[in-house]
């Protein structure tokens, strides 16, 4: 049973090393944009903490279905 969640945690981080290559290939550096202003928030981007616990609650949720 632990070597089936161990292969599973380790095709699901492959899968994810896979994506971050595949989503900087092609991926060209610029000159850096301006900065913030002072009173802007990283709070009001929102999207991107979503994008970011999504896929953990994901992997969350089929890890404690499969024990």
């Amino acid at each position: 049973m632990a070597s089936q969640v161990k292969f599973s945690f380790f095709i699901a981080l492959f899968i994810v090393l896979v994506a971050v290559v595949a989503a900087h290939e092609g991926h060209h550096h610029m000159a850096p944009a301006e900065p913030p202003s002072s009173h802007a928030s990283s709070l009001n981007n929102h999207h991107a903490a979503v994008a970011g616990i999504f896929p953990l609650l994901l992997a969350l949720l089929i890890a404690r279905e499969r024990l």
